[in-house]
């Protein structure tokens, strides 16, 4: 997959990044590129506990053992 860093239609290096569309837009020619994040990449958005793991064998703090 091509990573764009400028507009394809005009040069411009000044691109919009539009990270929750996947997408990236030229100010000069408003040409929209389609931008996908490379393999193995994980996304910004979200929470940064969604790739923990949960240890329920481990006691919560606080609570008698």
């Amino acid at each position: 997959m091509t990573q764009h860093t400028s507009c394809p239609q005009c040069g411009c290096t000044d691109l919009i990044r539009y990270s929750s569309l996947n997408m990236k837009q030229c100010p000069d020619c408003k040409t929209e590129i389609p931008w996908h994040l490379s393999d193995g990449q994980k996304p910004l958005v979200g929470s940064n506990r969604q790739d923990r793991k949960l240890n329920i064998d481990e006691p919560v703090s606080g609570e008698d053992t």
